[in-house]
């Protein structure tokens, strides 16, 4: 019945909804709120969203009125422990995730988890905020980030009722209201990771597949759009290779790398459509994937090697992209893309192992170490035939030279290529 009072559309509803956020009320309010009980909490919860329904002017009110670092808010925006210990996932489609959807749904505030009607209260209140104020609601201390902290474990549908307000309210806000800092403050690690958690559920159901598009689309203007505070534009592939940046690079995207370098893109479609849309939008991230990634691409005959070798291959072409643009540099720049380069090309595939993949029983797996060594021996054209036309202006000759002998102890002995070439001409030629 006061629930109803408050939704009054007319005068009586805001009265009821000024006099329960006056001083002496909000006390009301704190006593449900610390009370540990989970019918009092929730109570209190939802006479909160009550008032920021109202709009705009009670939503101040109550940035003003309540306390946002009340204690008790780091726990009731959580979700419940259930059997073993495990924090309950509603989103799980098999074990305790039916009955934890049961109890998400259910109307005896009793048997509710507190962190539904937290998760209301969130959405009317980040709705209905000011423009203005919206930063200091976004930075209150255990409001924004028990939300989106845990959104993986919540049914789908609040899933996508989440993002939609993040998208909405903080994705697409103006610079000028929203700083990137404010904006990379909610983007926060952790949020990251829960997005990449619900993406990476793409193919456990209907509603899996579509909560985790609208995840990989914010997850992937997160991962490169400057303006959010989380992509660093301000290196250019030329400056990371040949300023020696590649650990100034490494530290000033260490976000976005972190990121990519966690997920598992062989596990996923739209996780590997992810890393594709990175790579293209920053040449440099893909080649500090290059050097830092930890997928195993040794020639063998499974379906990881498969995925992996598409990815490596991918990045590989998108530095290749990158490197066809750069620009003159001096001698002592040139010694840097050389250690630069090679550290990068060689770090992860050895000699024998590509003397070994185009050598392979499996035509498949045959082609595709000669693809992988295919871009590695085009970057190597490129580099060179880029540190040749300087040194000749510079009259001397030693980079180039220099690059050929590192090139001979990586690349397979070239009796190794012309053979595998033979090969492939010849089944052509059997085929047609």
């Amino acid at each position: 019945m006061f629930e109803s009072l408050m939704k009054h559309p007319g005068p009586i509803g805001e009265q009821v909804c000024e006099q329960l956020i006056q001083s002496r009320r909000i006390r009301m309010l704190y006593n449900l709120l610390s009370s540990g009980n989970r019918t009092k909490v929730s109570c209190g919860l939802i006479l909160m969203m009550c008032v920021a329904d109202r709009g705009a002017r009670f939503v101040t009110r109550m940035l003003r009125q309540f306390d946002f670092s009340l204690n008790a808010l780091k726990v009731v925006g959580v979700p419940p422990k259930v059997s073993g210990g495990k924090m309950m996932n509603a989103a799980d489609e098999e074990g305790d995730g039916l009955y934890a959807r049961r109890l998400w749904e259910s109307k005896d505030l009793s048997k509710r988890p507190t962190r539904v009607a937290f998760v209301q209260f969130f959405k009317s209140m980040v709705s209905n905020c000011d423009e203005l104020r919206l930063p200091l609601l976004l930075s209150m201390k255990y409001f924004t980030s028990n939300v989106i902290h845990y959104i993986s474990r919540d049914p789908y549908q609040v899933q996508l009722m989440v993002l939609s307000v993040v998208k909405t309210c903080v994705l697409e806000q103006p610079s000028d209201l929203l700083t990137p800092p404010t904006k990379a403050a909610v983007f926060s690690e952790k949020f990251v990771g829960q997005l990449v958690a619900i993406v990476q559920r793409s193919g456990d159901s209907n509603s899996a597949e579509e909560v985790a598009h609208e995840a990989s689309l914010l997850l992937t203007k997160i991962l490169t759009d400057p303006s959010l505070g989380i992509a660093d534009g301000s290196i250019s592939l030329q400056q990371c290779l040949f300023y020696d940046n590649l650990s100034i690079a490494k530290s000033s995207k260490r976000r976005v790398l972190k990121t990519l370098l966690g997920i598992k893109p062989t596990q996923s479609h739209m996780l590997f459509l992810l890393l594709q849309r990175v790579f293209e939008s920053d040449p440099v991230i893909a080649l500090l994937y290059l050097s830092d990634m930890s997928l195993d691409i040794e020639p063998r005959g499974t379906s990881s090697f498969a995925a992996n070798s598409a990815i490596a291959i991918f990045a590989l072409d998108t530095v290749i992209r990158g490197l066809k643009h750069v620009g003159f540099v001096d001698v002592f720049e040139r010694q840097i893309l050389l250690a630069n380069w090679t550290t990068v090309m060689f770090s992860k595939m050895s000699r024998a192992s590509m003397s070994k993949g185009i050598q392979h029983a499996s035509p498949f797996v045959a082609h595709t170490s000669a693809l992988i060594l295919e871009r590695i021996l085009e970057s190597l054209h490129i580099v060179l035939v880029f540190l040749e036309r300087a040194d000749e202006l510079e009259g001397i000759d030693c980079l180039g030279d220099k690059l050929r002998r590192i090139a001979r102890k990586h690349v397979p002995d070239i009796q190794l290529v012309v053979a595998y070439h033979s090969k492939v001409c010849d089944d052509q030629t059997i085929n047609t």
